[in-house]
């Protein structure tokens, strides 16, 4: 029977495999500005660092306004800038990252 897209990219990621439970290999890590602040200070605090640092990226994606700007009668004005708070947690995102690499 044919594998399924899951099953090949599963299978080509397992490590080992017991009692039903699997240990996979991740390949790509994306890490963004909502809770990647608190996972760095997590791996500060546990003397950790990260594995693999050239498979993880950084984007800030979850709170960056992806729409412009526009008048009611529907002139472009600008693209909003993100708000300070949101500005803060991006460089929270960015400041520890060249610790890890």
């Amino acid at each position: 029977m044919p594998k399924t897209m899951f099953e090949k990219i599963w299978n080509l990621h397992l490590v080992h495999e017991q009692d039903g439970n699997s240990i996979i290999y991740i390949d790509r890590h994306l890490v963004h500005e909502v809770t990647s602040p608190q996972a760095f200070e997590g791996l500060r605090l546990a003397g950790r660092r990260v594995l693999h640092p050239e498979a993880t990226f950084a984007v800030p994606d979850h709170n960056i306004p992806t729409v412009p700007f526009t008048t009611l009668r529907g002139t472009l004005l600008q693209y909003k800038a993100p708000s300070p708070p949101i500005s803060i947690l991006i460089s929270e995102l960015y400041q520890p990252c060249p610790l890890y690499v």
